[in-house]
């Protein structure tokens, strides 16, 4: 079971979280009036700051499952209009962003763990002293997200067969195993998949399973729901478990969260950080399991999707991005099972925070194919949208991208198939373009354009993707 609890951070004592996750009143750093220049304070005003970086990052270090929300403050008394009411929201964003950028920078922290909001001169600290609204708190989010404990086949073990079964069902070994003499068979995970003494596999609960045949050898099991249509809950969704295969360049797979079939895993790619060949992410990237429980990539180097909104990129962090005009994007990800299938459905959600009707609103992502270790992955045209696999006779991945048809899918405006052109395929997010790409530098994109929101409206769209896998 997921837990969450939230530590606030103090000023001049301190910080310590018990396990209960004690909460006190925030600590914070001072800008001054008008700028997010750090280094523009006074040097009392300095000193000062430098010892809550280096407390909340000393926390931070000693304490590898916390992230931090870092919360940007403007002085209110100043803004008497919403266009000065907004112009605060810019401001303490910017003061929040110089605040992540310098404990990123000097304390090794990863982009990954810190989360920008920003109030603008909504939550004043003081109403007799201005100086002390114009700052950035912290708030440290203890986050347990649990690893999996699924059984992983030793390495060196093959995989010779897979299979999706719904719970309650039954299949016999010998169907799955049709051109070897199978002396002994166990499973690895009885409570999800349990297998008899005659070869009766049966799928118990939702998860997955490896059947061991004989000494080296064995098939791989997924137990979904018997439902139409099924959402893993949170509770469900784990960190990759610990030793888990990969190819020997991917990096940073703990990082990636799944579900109990394990057929897809997700990693938020936030701005500042870099992976890839495109620049700066901002985004979200993609892993899928090939044989033998190998964790593949779907983009190069795990560059992931870039995602812009309103023309702005490299900017999203967790999922989130804000527009000056007060739009802001959200992307949820799911994993749900339509049908027995296996899906990573992200649900946008564009919404107007702003007073005002706005009109003509757009957005998108775009992402640097490769599939497994092939950079010229073919790109094929669908009728459910995108077909990826690094080779068409014998894949190792076969990524499906669902963006143009399908029950709960929302037909995305753009598709655009081309080639990386050394990163200027981010310059091809609202462009349309439907031609299959084979043995080229393969790139992706998509958008949703013109899009009007009334105040305080919020729009769904809904893209999936799943793996097209062979099952025998």
């Amino acid at each position: 079971m997921r837990k969450l609890f939230f530590v606030l951070i103090v000023l001049a004592v301190t910080f310590s979280a018990n396990a209960q996750g004690s909460v006190r009143e925030s600590l914070y750093v001072l800008y001054p009036p008008n700028s997010a220049n750090l280094g523009a304070v006074g040097t009392e005003q300095a000193i000062a700051n430098m010892e809550v970086f280096t407390e909340v990052a000393r926390y931070l270090i000693n304490n590898p499952q916390a992230r931090l929300l870092i919360d940007g403050h403007a002085n209110a008394a100043v803004a008497r209009t919403a266009r000065e009411r907004q112009r605060l929201v810019s401001l303490s964003r910017q003061r929040a962003e110089a605040a992540a950028n310098f404990i990123a920078a000097n304390y090794g922290i990863s982009r990954q763990r810190l989360i920008i909001s920003s109030a603008g001169g909504s939550i004043p600290f003081s109403t007799t002293d201005g100086s002390l609204n114009r700052r950035v708190s912290f708030i440290v989010i203890i986050t347990t997200l649990p690893v999996s404990t699924a059984a992983l086949p030793a390495r060196g073990f093959t995989e010779i067969a897979s299979r999706t079964i719904e719970i309650g069902e039954q299949i016999s070994l010998s169907d799955l195993v049709t051109d070897r003499n199978v002396v002994s068979w166990t499973s690895s995970t009885p409570q999800a998949v349990s297998v008899d003494a005659h070869g009766t596999i049966t799928g118990v609960n939702l998860g997955n399973a490896f059947i061991r045949i004989n000494d080296s050898e064995y098939i791989s099991i997924a137990v979904v729901p018997a439902d139409d249509f099924f959402v893993v809950p949170d509770s469900l969704v784990a960190l990759l478990p610990r030793g888990s295969n990969s190819s020997s360049a991917t990096d940073n797979i703990a990082e990636y969260r799944t579900e109990p079939t394990f057929r897809l895993a997700f990693r938020w790619n936030n701005r500042g950080e870099y992976r890839g060949a495109s620049g700066t992410n901002g985004g979200i990237d993609i892993l899928g399991r090939g044989s033998d429980y190998e964790w593949l990539w779907t983009t190069y180097y795990q560059g992931g999707w870039f995602y812009d909104l309103n023309g702005v990129i490299r900017v999203m962090e967790n999922g989130f991005q804000r527009s000056a005009n007060g739009v802001e994007l959200r992307i949820i990800p799911e994993f749900v099972y339509d049908k027995g299938v296996p899906y990573l459905q992200l649900r946008h959600l564009l919404t107007n925070t702003s007073n005002n009707p706005v009109e003509g609103q757009r957005f998108g992502a775009s992402a640097d194919v490769m599939i497994h270790d092939n950079d010229l992955a073919a790109l094929i045209l669908t009728p459910y949208g995108a077909y990826m696999t690094d080779s068409q006779d014998n894949p190792s991945l076969e990524l499906m991208f669902v963006c143009l048809s399908g029950e709960g899918i929302t037909p995305v405006d753009t598709l655009w198939l081309g080639t990386y052109r050394g990163g200027e395929h981010l310059d091809y997010i609202y462009e349309d373009s439907r031609t299959d790409i084979h043995n080229e530098d393969s790139a992706i994109a998509f958008s949703y354009q013109d899009i009007d929101l009334n105040p305080g409206e919020t729009k769904e769209f809904i893209v999936r993707f799943t793996l097209a896998r062979n099952e025998e």
